[in-house]
Parts: C-alpha cells; sequence; structure tokens
C-alpha cells in the first residue's frame, strides 16, 4: 500500500508518497487522517476504505472531541 499526501491547490507539485514498508507507516497514516479529518476535507470511499484497512476509523476522527473546560464542568469543542 502507498500513502500519497498532496499539497493545496496553489501547491500541486508538492506531493509525497510514503510505502507501507515504511516503520511508523501506520502512525503516519493516522496523522494524515486527522489531518484530513481536521480540515473537513472529503475523501474519496476507496481512501477512506484503505485508512479501514489500517484501523483507522475516518468517521470517528471527524467528529468532535468534548471535554470540561475548567472546574465548573463548562464544555469545550476540542475538534483538532
Amino acid at each position: 500500500m502507498q500513502l500519497t499526501i498532496k499539497g493545496s491547490d496553489e501547491n500541486r507539485d508538492a506531493t509525497i508518497r510514503l510505502d507501507s514498508a515504511l516503520e511508523g507507516f501506520g502512525d503516519l497514516a493516522r496523522r494524515a487522517a486527522a489531518a484530513a479529518a481536521a480540515n473537513r476535507l472529503a475523501l474519496p470511499a476507496a481512501t477512506r476504505a484503505n485508512f479501514g484497512a489500517l484501523g483507522i476509523d475516518c468517521d470517528a476522527l471527524a467528529r468532535p472531541t468534548i471535554e470540561p473546560l475548567n472546574s465548573n464542568d463548562e464544555m469545550a469543542d476540542t475538534r483538532r
């Protein structure tokens, strides 16, 4: 499997390809999926399936995490 990370529209030439044989590939894939979710990027079905094969749940990454702000139990959206 290969992970291809492309730059924004202004940086179309900025492309990185990582092979799954690379040590830490799974962690890099998780970070890429989290970055895509944080930036609200729409991922193609094939990409979502590939992330799923690595145990990465794109839907879970897209959901906000709610944590207390302070001791008064106020809640904050900590979407990253």
